[in-house]
């Protein structure tokens, strides 16, 4: 567990007078990570992230630990693309430990190395808007090759709510059946560290099959996107 009280604040030296309205008319939502060429999903306590954008400041918020994460980033704009001055951080309050907190921290890295002082912007920014099954999609990548990607709706499950799909048998050692009472869109399997291993769009259907012969043995988690937009996660053990 970790106590971190951080006041930093971000500035953007880049100037022009354009930029995509899509980009400040939506809040967005963060839905996973690419660091390294490795997909790295929210978790989904997390997936509440926001970040909204004007025509000079971003600011992030994040619910976790029942406290939140904090970002002010005073910027302009390009059609596509911005820079951020050094010395930048983030706001974080609260007591915070495990994958939770290293997600965030790995968020943040997103756009700043805070391993020195003052930290250094990741500069330059590039960022493109783009949809898929009528939801907007924003993906802000940074001067590493590294990026963060946000959707404009929350494409989550409660983790309250009662699970609409089943998978059997599980364990399993070839393959998995999905029955669903909603159409699934889209999956994705997971390892438990969140790592993407496959993903596939699929035709609007209630059951289906996937072959699970070549996964290592372990725990998986499997996430359904339905035609509603909503996401449902299940686990499984592959032998």
């Amino acid at each position: 567990m970790r106590k971190i009280f951080t006041i930093l604040f971000l500035s953007i030296c880049f100037v022009t007078s354009s930029q995509n309205p899509q980009l400040t008319e939506n809040e967005w939502f963060l839905q996973k990570l690419t660091i390294d060429n490795t997909d790295i999903v929210t978790p989904e306590e997390l997936q509440n992230t926001t970040l909204f954008m004007d025509n000079t400041v971003i600011n992030v918020e994040t619910s976790i630990c029942q406290e939140y994460l904090q970002g002010l980033i005073d910027m302009y704009i390009s059609d596509d693309q911005f820079t951020l001055m050094d010395d930048g951080g983030t706001v974080l309050l609260g007591i915070c430990g495990g994958d939770n907190f290293q997600f965030v921290q790995a968020h943040n890295s997103i756009y700043y190395n805070t391993n020195v002082s003052p930290s250094l912007a990741k500069n330059d920014f590039s960022y493109a808007i783009f949809s898929e099954n009528d939801i907007l999609f924003l993906e802000i990548n940074n001067g590493e090759g590294n990026s963060a990607t946000y959707s404009n709706e929350i494409l989550s499950l409660n983790s309250n709510s009662i699970s609409k799909s089943s998978l059997t048998p599980n364990p399993a050692v070839n393959s998995i059946t999905i029955n669903s009472n909603n159409n699934i869109l889209n999956y994705g399997i997971y390892t438990i560290t969140g790592k993407l291993i496959s993903s596939k769009n699929i035709d609007t259907t209630k059951t289906f099959s996937i072959n699970i012969e070549q996964l290592p043995g372990g725990f998986y988690f499997l996430k359904l996107i339905t035609n509603n937009h909503q996401i449902e996660t299940l686990k499984f053990l592959k032998y």
